[in-house]
Order: structure tokens, then C-alpha cells, then sequence
């Protein structure tokens, strides 16, 4: 039997230093991708981002949803967790608490995800591919 996910949106700074510190924690990043480094960013400089969503299973961390109050944002899933909807519900949970992300694809995976999200959700939001010129 699958157990249920929990959301839990981390707004306040001192909440946000939790999350950073439990998100870098349990390693959910990839290693050398911007994520770590905007964790690490996160317990100095809480004010300058708008929320953290962490999705858990059984009380451990699974997905993190990060955004920067310039709307950057970023989100990552545990490989085993993918493709059931946690990052989408992530988007949700950040988007109902009246802000609008921006997310920048890195690869083809995140690229699908994104453009996949106009046919899953219907709240505001924007996203662009790393290549394009902005």
C-alpha cells in the first residue's frame, strides 16, 4: 500500500533556513546543479527567497520545490518519486500561496515537465529554456 504524500510550504525565514537545511540534508539536488547552491544561499540570506515546498513520505523528505522571490525557481524529485505527480502538486502548493514561479528547463526531462504542466494545472505560471535569449 503507498503511503499519502504531505506538503509543507516553508515561507517565514527562519522555516526557510530549516527547509534549506533539511533539503541539503537529504540531498535533494543534483550534485553540481544550481539547487545546492541556492540551499546553501538560503541560510544566510532567507529574505530573498519567496518559499520552500517539501514533499515527504513517511515523515522523509522526497521533492523540494525552491523559489526565489525574482520568481526563479527550481524543482527536483528523487528518481524513485518521479513521474506521480509530486512536482506538479509542489507547483500547486507554491502558486495557491499567491505567487507565480519562473522556472528555467536544464535538460530534456525538465523541458517535458514544464510544458507538460500547461495540460496538468491550470494556475499562472511561467517557464523558459535555458537557451533562450531573455
Amino acid at each position: 500500500m503507498e503511503t499519502r504524500l504531505k506538503f509543507s510550504l516553508y515561507k517565514k525565514p527562519d522555516d526557510i533556513i530549516e527547509a534549506a537545511r533539511i533539503a541539503l540534508k537529504n540531498r535533494l539536488y543534483v550534485s553540481g546543479w544550481q539547487l545546492f547552491n541556492w540551499f546553501q544561499t538560503a541560510k544566510f540570506y532567507p529574505t530573498d527567497v519567496e518559499g520552500i515546498v517539501l514533499a515527504f513520505r513517511e515523515e522523509i523528505p522526497v521533492a523540494v520545490l525552491f523559489a526565489y522571490r525574482d520568481q526563479t525557481s527550481g524543482v527536483f524529485v528523487r528518481k524513485c518519486e518521479r513521474r506521480q505527480g509530486i512536482g506538479t502538486d509542489m507547483v500547486k502548493v507554491i502558486c495557491e500561496s499567491g505567487f507565480v514561479p519562473l522556472f528555467t528547463a536544464h535538460d530534456y526531462r525538465s523541458t517535458e515537465f514544464f510544458e507538460g504542466l500547461e495540460n496538468r494545472i491550470e494556475i499562472e505560471y511561467e517557464w523558459m529554456d535555458q537557451d533562450e535569449d531573455v
